[in-house]
């Protein structure tokens, strides 16, 4: 994988690491994350994310430890709602899915019983 040995070698970025850039974008791992187009790019594959799951991207990868709560995403997302719990889980497995498809080696997990979502690494 030669783009992943370049940016190993050029910027010291690894597969498990999550880097931001001073121009505003992000390293996630090998995937190059632009929050202003919202695109994900990894190697010769780009997606493009939708407003919601950018902003909980986007919060993702802001907060230090890398964790959205659920109470306080479904309550900024869906506060009122009847189907806020539903959406909420709907919304964070788009997510996952347009992480999966552009390769990137990170995604979104939680624990069963655990009150936050988290970006880690992938199990290889």
């Amino acid at each position: 994988m030669l783009f992943a040995y370049l940016l190993t070698k050029k910027y010291g970025i690894r597969r498990n690491t999550i880097v931001r850039h001073r121009n505003g974008t992000w390293n996630i791992g090998y995937t190059f994350f632009n929050p202003v187009s919202g695109k994900l790019r990894c190697e010769e594959k780009t997606v493009s994310l939708p407003a919601q799951q950018l902003k909980i991207f986007q919060w993702l990868l802001e907060d230090e430890n890398h964790r959205i709560e659920k109470i306080v995403l479904q309550e900024t997302f869906w506060a009122g709602s009847f189907t806020g719990y539903n959406s909420m889980t709907g919304s964070i497995n788009r997510l996952r899915n347009y992480l999966n498809e552009v390769g990137c080696d990170f995604t979104v997990s939680t624990e069963k019983g655990s009150d936050w979502y988290e970006l880690v690494v992938k199990e290889k």
